[in-house]
């Protein structure tokens, strides 16, 4: 048998569940039918709304390997795989944990109330110059995004970025607890999903949900320009978190913006970090990517890695 990204045995082990037809290999992990690529596992989530379960036909016509269901389906005609499980939810989870342990992977965790996409898509370029990837497809951020694009991580990842979203207290918190990141970067804190939220500060106490589930040698990126840098600092803090790196245009920043001129062809960008001033060209005028690619470089430069291979994927 190939090998793959799962192997039937290693998931009906994990999961608790019971394979019934023929062994498999998955090559990908999708709960959308219409998305479904050859190879890949699918899961016959619930959502209420609409329920998996009564897509299977569609998801092995497009090309399904095993279906991951909480029922069989009455006319089964053997021809077809399936785990069964209790919960089909419980085993996206299963598989989201055991990728995180299975791979020797650095992992970062990126949020904040704008710009965390940008930020994670961007991340993620930069260190692809120089080692395996992983990253959030999209914006796949939730509460069943997140563990799907942990179960869909390679073993040989050598950095996995993830975004976590939020519109609730307490997602962020259970999110950070899944993938267990070494290094977080809060792009920003902002008064969005008020509806949510009493005020401002609730937001971000939300947001520093993300240190609860990082190792007190983990490593903390923070935008200084924005007002509740030094709330979220304190929170780092609180969390046994003291390797704290900021970001912006302060003289006491890390990595300092010295320099933003927007031109007819974008944007000239100069930082200053370590004693060292690097410089940069953006074909964008925007100084908010701007300055999401400073954060950028605060969490290449935080990891160890090549600032120059970073400063060429932008």
């Amino acid at each position: 048998m190939t090998s793959g990204l799962w192997k039937s045995s290693v998931v009906e082990n994990i999961t608790g569940g019971k394979c019934v037809g023929a062994p498999w290999v998955a090559q990908g992990v999708s709960f959308d039918s219409r998305l479904i690529r050859p190879g890949d596992l699918f899961l016959a989530l619930n959502g209420g709304e609409r329920d998996g379960h009564d897509f299977l036909a569609e998801a092995f016509v497009n090309g399904a390997v095993v279906a991951v269901v909480e029922k069989i389906p009455e006319n089964n005609n053997g021809e077809s795989s399936f785990l069964l499980v209790d919960n089909v939810y419980e085993a996206l989870q299963d598989l989201a944990l055991e990728a995180r342990v299975r791979a020797p992977a650095t992992i970062v965790a990126v949020t904040g109330s704008v710009g965390k996409t940008s930020t994670k898509d961007a991340l993620a370029a930069a260190l692809f110059k120089s080692c395996k990837v992983h990253s959030t497809s999209g914006n796949l951020n939730n509460h069943i995004g997140l563990p799907l694009s942990l179960a869909r991580m390679p073993k040989e990842t050598k950095f996995g970025v993830f975004e976590l979203g939020m519109n609730h207290s307490g997602e962020i918190r259970n999110l950070s607890n899944l993938i267990k990141p070494d290094l977080a970067i809060i792009t920003n804190v902002n008064a969005v999903h008020l509806e949510h939220f009493e005020n401002e500060q609730g937001i971000a106490e939300a947001k520093a949900e993300i240190f609860q589930g990082m190792p007190s040698d983990g490593q903390v990126i923070l935008y200084s320009d924005n007002r509740w840098s030094q709330f979220l600092a304190s929170k780092a803090r609180e969390a046994s978190i003291k390797n704290i790196i900021t970001f912006g245009s302060d003289a006491s920043c890390a990595v300092r913006l010295s320099n933003f001129e927007p031109n007819q062809n974008g944007s000239l960008i100069e930082i200053e970090i370590s004693g060292k001033t690097i410089r940069y060209t953006l074909d964008v005028v925007g100084k908010h990517i701007a300055i999401n690619t400073v954060g950028v470089i605060a969490c290449v430069y935080a990891l160890g890695c090549d600032i120059d291979f970073a400063i060429e994927s932008f």
